[in-house]
Order: C-alpha cells, then structure tokens, then sequence
C-alpha cells in the first residue's frame, strides 16, 4: 500500500480536518485523483477519499444511471440515486425479497400482525375510532395545515391528486378496485350498503339530511370554483365536455373512413355539439363538406357517404333498396318503388294489395327536416284512398331486421307457417321465457307483467298474450279489476290461427276483469286484431316523439327534464333545448290508437 494512501487512512477518524488537510496538499490531491474513477472528480472531497480507502475503481451507479447518493464517509451511499421513482422500486424490490409482495399492506402476514396489533391496544377497533386519537390527529392537522383533515388543504389536495394521477399502476388499480367490487356476493354487497348507511344516519341522523348536506357542499365548492351552483353549469366545463366529445366523435370517423375518404378538418355547426366534417373524396377528386349527423346515417345505411358521388337528393338508401329487394324476392306480384299519388310518395308499393312501405330514416324523417304530424297526415291520407301504409324505422330495420321480414310476409299474407289454436294448449309462462319470447318476436320488446299466457304447439311457445296493471307512465291510475293488454305477438314467420282470441278468452274466464285496455302502433296498424276479439275503438292520440342517439330512436321518458337537470343541465332550459345543446335531434311517430273492453 502505498504511504500516501496509509498516511490518509491514519488520518479518516477525523475525516473533517483531513479534508481540509488534503484541499491544502497538492502531492495527496493529485494522488487521490488519478486513484479514482474519472467520473467521481467532481464530487465532494469525502466522497473521493471514500473511493480510495475502500479501493473501488468504477463509479457506483444507480440502475437508472445516475450515480449513487452519498450519506457521508462512515455510512457510505445509499441503495439508490435518490431519486423518487428509483426509491419506490428499490423498496419494491426489497419488500418482494423480504416478504414476496411489492407492499406491506399485501402481505397476509403484515395485514395479520396489523389486526393482532389492533386487537390488543385498541380493542380490535381502527385506532382512528378512538376519540383521543382522532383529537390528537385533529389538533396536529390544525396546527401544521390549519385544516381538520388532510383533503380539506388544497396543497395537500392538489399534491395528492397529482401524485394518484402520476402512479403508473393507476389503471391497474382502478381496475382490481372494481373487479375487487363486482367478485362480491350479493349479500356482501348488501351487508357494505347497510354499514354505509348506517355510518351516515349515526352522523346526519338521516340519510336525507346527508343528501341535503352533500348537495349544499357541492354548491358552496362549485359556486367559489366555478361561480355556479352545480360545475355543469360553467361555461368552461360545458365548454371541455363539448370538446371532449368532439374529439371522441373525430376519432370515431378517423377510425371508420372508407378507403376513398380522407379527413381535412372539422368546423362547428350552428348546434353547440354537432360539427362539419370536412373530407376529399379520391374517386371523384374532390373536396367536401358533411354533418356529423349526416356522416353517421350514411355510414350506418352502408350508403356512399361523399356528396360528390351521391349528392343528398339523388335517390333511394341503401337501407330502403334491402326492404324493396326482400319484399321483391317473396312477392310475385307487381311491386312500384317510389310511387306518386296527388304529390305524395311510397317508397315501396303493392298495388293489388292495396299495401305500402314507408322506409323512414332517422335523420331525413327527424323534426330537423319534417314537421310533427308529417307520418301521421301521411298515414291518413293514404288511408282515406283505402291503401295501408306500414312504417319502417331505419333503426329497426338495422338491429331488429328479422322481426320486421315477419311483419312484412304477415301483412302481405305470405307467412309460410300456419297453426291451428286448437292444437296448440294454453299455459301460464314464467319470466325468463317470456322476456326472450318478446324481445326475439316483438318489435317493442320485453315489458314487465303480471299475467303471461302462452300458447304451446309440440311443448314449444309459439303466441304470447301479457296483461298488467295499469301504467302509471301513461297517466293511467290502477284499479283492482282493470287491465292493459300488454304484449301479443307469435312466433316468427308463424300464424296462428285463432290464437289471440283463444288466449283472450282464457283470460277473461279465469280473471276478475272489468275492464282492458290496449295501445296500437298506428304506424304499423289500424287495429283489426282488437275488433276481433271483442275491443272498441278509443281514440288517436298525437304522435309521439324519441330522441335519436347512435342512430337508435330512444324514448322520451328517459330525458326528461327533471331526470336532465338532476345530471347537471341549466333549469332555465327546456328538455328540447338541453337535448338540442347535447346534439340530439326529434323524430316523431304516427300516434297510438287505444282501445277498450269492457264486460
């Protein structure tokens, strides 16, 4: 060893004189540094002499790169850079090697040891249940941030969300929360509600008063935040949301554009959420214009969507041209597309039938392009003329396709499987079949109900017949003897023959009836089933209107406004208004007729 390098070992019990010894000694400073590792020249004076001492030849480095982070010359360096990220890993590592997880609290021996803890100072309670514990917290949370608990700080809120937000494992997390959620049994999920509720009665004395507390300090938050009472209400949020959609729909299109179609740039429309959607078209060579609305009715119908090729008035959907190509294919008779009569127009007709086909789109038959009545004056007008129009929605022709081809071979009187009602029995049916009887053979799907009654041919239910109270939704006030014929439909592709009044009959035998009551889609019927079975007509009531989301007519019941506003939309609006400003557009049907029968 050399004596340079004894004499400095003599000297590390004070490594603090020996550094300013050697700062002063030229001889030992140029030693020591062409002893080390050229990349360690510029650390501190203790640090070098640490290197030489201890013999190390190459920089100590950190798994990132960065070199180790000294403590001081008896304790050497630390395991990592010091660096945040390198610290958390470097625990990581060490708690899996020690106790084969990446976190204490996920160790089932930890969790173990914790509770046992718990059990014997604070009675198998949280600690934090314990009121002298709770003061103290309180008193020292008062004292260092002025606040009674950590969230209620902003430096610490804002400090915690960010940290939340930068945690790589975030989505992991949120996901194994909720999977953690749903994996519960119902019961357990029971028993977690209940203890909530009575966590929140035991501090508010009612679930109520809870409510009334929450909302007030969501307004006071949102009035000193946002200066409204709810943050909905802000210009800004409003504003975000807008734009967030926006982006969500522009990335839709990007990722549905045909082949021919290339995206330019999008532009507001004269709706807050609806947009122009600018494209070139590479068969015609030319730039274009589009609604959103407009991109997505074509998109949908599988129509050619640029405006140069197919201009908006040049002719029949792609959609329409499948209805008139089916009815063509089982009919032999004479089928007009686009017939005229006295300045009206059916899309497809059956003149020796006397029967039309409306093929109506949700965006060109929405109240952005007819008025209100327009279906129903339709209907009726042509029914003066002792011609029979049925209605097809674009949206149930797209997702309920098959239903819609039995409508049509029924009322054309070419449905290929025919059954005798006396061959078939009557039976009372459960739940489960009865909801996928309705919602694979009926055009409005599945409905609660009280009574189901079922015809079976072969052990297999081939007509259904529901009745129920009286519904509440349609302004009708329930009574002990009165009812609502609900549903009735058979089978696809299937007649039976006297079904219906077969399982009306049964019903009216072996139930307290009054009175029954029924809605007709005038858009599909005029009724001639309920004339048959005994029914009087009531009355025509204006049409009815859905809102059009996705393509998909949804009913109006789910937006009204009171149901808007309690989702953040401005009261002083109108439900029209506020679905307008979200980007939704009316579509209105040809009314229902009601019918009744009384004993």
């Amino acid at each position: 060893m050399n004596t340079i390098t004894q004499e400095i070992i003599k000297r590390t019990s004070n490594i603090g004189s020996l550094v300013l010894y050697l700062k002063n000694n030229r001889e030992y400073l140029d030693y020591i540094h062409s002893n080390i590792p050229e990349s360690v020249l510029d650390r501190q004076m203790s640090e070098k002499i640490y290197y030489l001492v201890n013999g190390i030849k190459s920089p100590l480095n950190c798994k990132c790169g960065n070199h180790l982070k000294f403590i001081g010359f008896k304790n050497g360096y630390r395991k990592t850079c010091g660096e945040k990220e390198c610290f958390v890993n470097s625990r990581k590592e060490s708690c899996i090697d020690k106790w084969g997880v990446d976190n204490p609290k996920k160790s089932k021996e930890i969790i173990e040891k914790e509770r046992e803890s718990i059990l014997d100072r604070w009675g198998g309670k949280h600690f934090m249940m314990d009121d002298s514990v709770r003061n103290k917290f309180k008193e020292t949370m008062i004292d260092k941030w002025g606040v009674e608990w950590s969230q209620q700080n902003n430096e610490i809120k804002s400090k915690s969300n960010k940290t939340w937000f930068d945690n790589p494992d975030r989505e992991e997390i949120i996901f194994n929360r909720k999977e953690k959620i749903k994996n519960k049994t119902g019961e357990e999920k029971l028993i977690i509600q209940e203890k909530k509720e009575l966590s929140i009665i035991k501090t508010f004395s009612s679930l109520d008063n809870f409510y009334k507390y929450r909302l007030s300090r969501i307004g006071e938050a949102s009035l000193l935040k946002w200066g409204k009472p709810h943050h909905f209400q802000s210009e800004e949020i409003i504003k975000k949301r807008v734009e967030k959609y926006k982006d969500n729909i522009t990335n839709r299109i990007l990722d549905s554009l045909p082949a021919n179609l290339t995206y330019i740039k999008r532009e507001p429309n004269k709706n807050i959420t609806d947009m122009y959607i600018f494209l070139n078209c590479n068969k015609c060579n030319s730039d274009f214009e589009i609604t959103r609305q407009l991109f997505s009715h074509r998109k949908s119908g599988n129509v050619e969507i640029c405006l140069g090729c197919n201009p908006i008035h040049s002719g029949k959907s792609g959609s329409e041209n499948e209805v008139y190509s089916f009815i063509s294919s089982i009919y032999s008779g004479e089928v007009i597309q686009g017939f005229r009569l006295d300045n009206k127009e059916i899309d497809i007709y059956l003149p020796h039938l006397k029967i039309g086909f409306e093929f109506n789109g949700v965006y060109w038959h929405s109240n952005l392009y007819k008025e209100n009545n327009f279906h129903l004056n339709k209907t009726k007008f042509f029914q003066i003329l002792d011609i029979s129009l049925i209605h097809i929605w674009e949206d149930d022709w797209a997702h309920k396709r098959d239903i819609i081809k039995s409508i049509i071979s029924n009322k054309i009187g070419l449905t290929t499987n025919r059954i005798g009602a006396r061959k078939c029995q009557i039976r009372e049916v459960d739940n489960n079949l009865v909801r996928d009887f309705l919602n694979g053979n009926h055009i409005q799907g599945f409905v609660g109900s009280k009574v189901k009654l079922g015809l079976f041919y072969e052990d297999e239910l081939v007509s259904l017949m529901t009745f129920g109270n009286l519904r509440r939704s349609l302004g009708q006030k329930s009574k002990g003897d009165h009812w609502e014929l609900l549903r009735f439909c058979n089978k696809l592709n299937t007649q039976v023959i006297g079904g219906a009044s077969k399982l009306f009959r049964y019903f009216l035998k072996n139930f307290v009836v009054g009175q029954i009551i029924s809605f007709c889609d005038y858009s599909r019927s005029t009724g001639e089933l309920y004339k048959k079975i005994g029914f009087n007509f009531s009355h025509l009531s204006q049409p009815n209107y859905y809102y059009v989301i996705d393509g998909i007519r949804k009913h109006r019941f789910n937006f009204r406004k009171d149901k808007l506003v309690k989702s953040g939309a401005d009261s002083n609006l109108s439900e029209s208004k506020i679905m307008s400003n979200l980007g939704y557009y009316r579509i209105y049907d040809c009314g229902m007729q009601k019918w009744v029968f009384n004993i």
